[in-house]
């Protein structure tokens, strides 16, 4: 068991017994590697832990990451790794790639390149930390990718997503987001995942569009679902000057379920990718949203809000669980006070 805390509250999250390596027991987790870069723990960096697992890796693998800054570039393709921070606010995977930057070979890396942390394989989760892409400005470096997540079965809980644009590149699988907070500005929760962020904070730093979704075909069961979540914005942001979001693809779906919205979103809440796009394909939607800026009477004609049997199917439960049953929810921690 171990403590984490968050917004005033403290979780108690227990952990499966895993197979013990080098690791151990600490702070009541039992983990197969310690990662610490005073070197009191296995490795001093995250890279040199996760290299340390087999590619076909077949069970949980959890790797505690005591607190620090780990400046590196992370990249994670062993399935079921399980990365749980001593403090999610002292716990910083961080590099400053960025678009418009240079690599050896002269061309800029673009958007996809510069995320700090990757991670292409299946069952991963996160706990308790802080994934950050500190590149700026943003006028001048472009895309700023904190985490690129290509995941089924990804769960993410009490971890903090910090960049600008792009902060996080929710890709592909099914993910599941848990009290966690997203802070960027333009177009910072993007990509073509069937994900559902449940309770957590959607914080935009400046103007811009909250997501930027991309579904592709009418048939796919893609799309993000937030649900319960509080959209917020830094000091400075202007009323009015934040989107719900625009569609990367055609056929982009966003649903807002519940959520408590502030006066940074605009009362359009949607914008066109481009002025002059025509026939709009997007699904965008809300229901029973709340705060200042749910104001849905003065939504574009081309969104929706919801009857409660249309957004019943956007519920985590019917959203995420497919044909194996998956239902993360049901691992939350139990919230007690302080």
């Amino acid at each position: 068991m171990v403590k984490l805390q968050a917004a005033g509250a403290v979780f108690l999250l227990f952990f499966q017994a895993a197979v013990f390596g080098a690791g151990g027991a600490i702070d009541g987790v039992k983990a197969d590697i310690i990662v610490a870069s005073d070197g009191t723990g296995d490795f001093k960096t995250v890279q040199q832990a996760v290299d340390s697992i087999p590619v076909d890796n077949a069970g949980p693998k959890i790797i505690y990451i005591k607190s620090g800054t780990y400046t590196e570039k992370i990249h994670l393709t062993q399935p079921f790794v399980h990365l749980v921070g001593q403090d999610r606010e002292k716990t910083v995977l961080t590099f400053d790639d960025f678009a418009r930057k240079k690599g050896a070979d002269g061309k800029v890396m673009g958007t996809f390149a510069s995320s700090s942390v990757t991670v292409r394989a299946a069952e991963f989760e996160a706990d308790n930390i802080t994934f950050q892409n500190p590149s700026a400005p943003r006028k001048v470096v472009g895309q700023t990718v904190a985490l690129s997540v290509d995941s089924d079965r990804a769960v993410f809980r009490n971890c903090r997503f910090v960049a600008n644009q792009d902060t996080l590149y929710a890709s592909s699988g099914r993910q599941y987001y848990y009290k966690c907070l997203v802070r960027g500005d333009v177009d910072f929760i993007f990509g073509n995942a069937t994900a559902v962020f449940d309770e957590c904070e959607i914080q935009s730093s400046g103007k811009g569009y909250l997501t930027a979704q991309s579904r592709t075909s009418e048939e796919q069961t893609t799309g993000y679902v937030l649900t319960d979540c509080k959209l917020t914005a830094a000091d400075g942001v202007p009323d009015g000057s934040v989107y719900l979001g625009r569609p990367w693809r055609p056929y982009a779906r966003v649903v807002y379920l519940h959520c408590e919205i502030g006066l940074q979103i605009n009362p359009a809440g949607w914008l066109k990718w481009r002025a002059t796009d025509k026939d709009m394909k997007a699904y965008y939607a809300e229901y029973h949203c709340t705060g200042p800026g749910a104001v849905g009477g003065k939504r574009v004609d081309w969104s929706k809000q919801l009857s409660p049997a249309d957004a019943d199917q956007f519920s985590k439960e019917k959203f995420l669980t497919g044909n194996d049953g998956w239902s993360p929810w049901k691992e939350n921690p139990a919230a007690t006070q302080p």
